[in-house]
């Protein structure tokens, strides 16, 4: 038995669903889930009887490779990312999936993705991603997620710059809408601030906020909204290390053009790296 459990936001999430689905398929083990607000999915035939022998916790934030995979070729390029912890703790994800894009083996991408599509959501979710696909011609739009990342003040202060948004968006016709998801209102009124509310496409009376900080039912629903939204725009201007940009990517097929701006501290970081030759954790100094 596969025990499932996450609290944290829906990307992580979604990543553990798949990670035990693809698990429990490759051992012929059953998988039991259970997080808040699971029943805005429809994942029911993937989940056994609750039972007391489990034997695996599953927990992992990352999409899952078996033990016995570790000499599978999983990327075209050996392309090191970096992840950024706090600031006393950042390295590189070195032979894995996450974050990695287009970058993953097309036969992998493929394999992933009939696990995603495993995954349904209830009606309800699905009507009002349908409603407001339909009233923006979503299939020709851009999409934006922005992590401000406010529920993890290192990361605020150290990854969310607004100004590398603007970098790539302004690279846009002044006719382009862009399909906006935030996890924080300081990033919504920037943007409206610099576009104007009517390049601003969003649902109306959106709740904004993250699960992990603000479980209510509401901000659950309509951030899950956004990323399948998200997930059926033409092309995607994500969030670096951010698993519901990531998410969405799969969710959509895995098949939209990316925009991902790098921090300007991720890329000093990576010079860090480069100049001392630290190949894998880089623990700074206070």
């Amino acid at each position: 038995m596969i025990y499932v459990v996450n609290h944290s936001g829906w990307g992580n999430r979604i990543k553990n669903i798949v990670s035990a689905l693809r698990t429990g398929h490759l051992t012929n083990d059953m998988i039991e889930i259970r997080f808040e607000y699971l029943d805005l999915f429809l994942v029911a035939q993937c989940i056994a009887q609750p039972r007391t022998d489990y034997t695996e916790v599953m927990s992992t934030l990352g999409l899952l490779l078996l033990p016995d995979e570790g000499g599978r070729k999983i990327l075209r390029q050996p392309l090191r990312v970096m992840e950024y912890h706090d600031r006393n703790h950042a390295g590189y994800l070195e032979n894995r999936l996450d974050y990695q894009y287009f970058n993953i083996e097309p036969e992998l991408i493929q394999e992933f993705l009939r696990y995603f599509a495993l995954i349904r959501f209830r009606p309800e979710v699905l009507a009002a991603v349908e409603a407001w696909s339909n009233a923006w011609s979503i299939g020709e739009q851009i999409g934006v997620h922005v992590r401000t990342w406010f529920d993890a003040p290192d990361r605020f202060r150290t990854l969310y710059d607004i100004e590398d948004f603007f970098a790539v968006l302004d690279t846009y016709a002044d006719t382009r809408q862009f399909v906006v998801c935030v996890d924080h209102d300081v990033a919504r009124s920037a943007l409206i601030a610099r576009y104007g509310t009517a390049r601003i496409l969003e649902p109306a009376n959106r709740a904004i906020g993250h699960i992990a900080i603000d479980p209510s039912r509401r901000v659950a629903f309509d951030s899950l909204v956004d990323m399948l939204l998200l997930a059926r725009c033409h092309s995607i201007v994500g969030t670096y290390q951010s698993t519901f940009t990531e998410c969405a990517w799969w969710l959509g097929g895995a098949r939209q053009a990316l925009q991902i701006p790098v921090p300007q501290a991720i890329q000093a970081l990576i010079a860090e790296f480069e100049r001392k030759g630290a190949g894998g954790v880089l623990a700074r100094e206070e």
